[in-house]
């Protein structure tokens, strides 16, 4: 499993808002947009593969009452963005296989 280093950590946070829109818009994502998003976030996307839904959750309740982060956080820990959450864990794990890790493309 992919480390959650602290650096990883503020790469999730930056794309938190993004997730809450997703989940506002109950969004079913589309091939390309997940392509898009591996080559983007292909760390964030390599510990999403391994990542339980318990690690997700211990992540959002690490930040729910943070002062810049409480109303995103709100969203994902709702059960709506739990159960997407869900959604995006099972697209990490079925998607992935059908792509090269972005940091071999250069190898």
């Amino acid at each position: 499993m992919v480390e959650l280093t602290p650096e990883l950590e503020k790469r999730l946070l930056m794309i938190v808002p993004l997730v809450v829109k997703w989940i506002e818009k109950d969004k079913k994502l589309k091939e390309t947009e997940i392509q898009t998003f591996y080559k983007l976030y292909a760390d964030i996307y390599d510990w999403a593969k391994d990542a339980t839904y318990e690690d997700l959750m211990k992540f959002n309740k690490k930040y729910e009452n943070d002062k810049h982060y409480e109303e995103y956080f709100k969203i994902l820990l709702s059960p709506k963005g739990r159960e997407y959450s869900k959604y995006l864990l099972q697209l990490a794990n079925e998607w992935k296989p059908k792509f090269v890790k972005f940091s071999q493309i250069n190898e």
